[in-house]
């Protein structure tokens, strides 16, 4: 007699998250969204086991996973973006050991990137009028600059006391820097796109 098979498959499962680690803490808080469509594989000792992309919300998961070594792994990180958060530390970037039991269930295998684009520039007493700051000329402070992407405000910050600015941790985009309120009784010399 033939035909008397039975089947099972694997009930372990590997879970965790991709997310935008906005404020560096590590850790992800309400406000900080996933990132979709990352992808990422598991591997088994160094084989491809399964491959997956995250979900809109930064999630993957792999299922019917047996039990054995693997390693989850960050195939592409989110561009532009710098890691602040993996399980197994920095050490090893973008990837993440994981021993699985039997039916074992395995989560929070977290990576958080954080964008490592950057905005600078001085705000500065133009006193000759050459429209660069030499070595005399001081800078401004606690002049009010604003960021912008297209109409919508996304950072803003004040001059130091030598008249610096920084917008830091910025994704990929067209910004606009806005001087709020130029420094009293001056004009402007000089502008990066020239429109003052």
């Amino acid at each position: 007699m033939t035909g008397q098979d039975f089947g099972y498959r694997y009930t372990g499962s590997i879970a965790g998250l991709v997310f935008e680690d906005t404020d560096g803490s590590t850790s992800q808080n309400g406000a900080e969204p996933g990132f979709a469509g990352v992808p990422v594989s598991l591997l088994l000792g160094v084989t491809p086991h399964d491959s997956t992309t995250t979900a809109g919300d930064g999630s993957f998961s792999f299922a019917n996973v047996p039990p054995g070594a693997f390693t989850v792994v960050i195939d592409t990180p989110p561009p532009g973006t710098a890691a602040t958060v993996d399980p197994d530390g920095l050490v090893t970037l973008h990837r993440a050991e994981v021993v699985l039991t039997a039916g074992q269930a395995v989560s929070a295998r977290d990576f958080g990137y954080r964008y490592s684009g950057s905005i600078a520039g001085t705000v500065f007493d133009d006193a000759d009028g050459s429209m660069s700051q030499n070595g005399a000329e001081a800078g401004f402070a606690g002049v009010a600059v604003s960021l912008m992407e297209g109409a919508a405000q996304v950072a803003s910050t004040a001059t130091d006391g030598d008249g610096d600015f920084t917008f830091s941790n910025l994704p990929e985009g067209a910004y606009a820097v806005v001087i709020d309120t130029p420094p009293a009784g001056t004009s402007a010399t000089s502008d990066p796109d020239g429109t003052g």
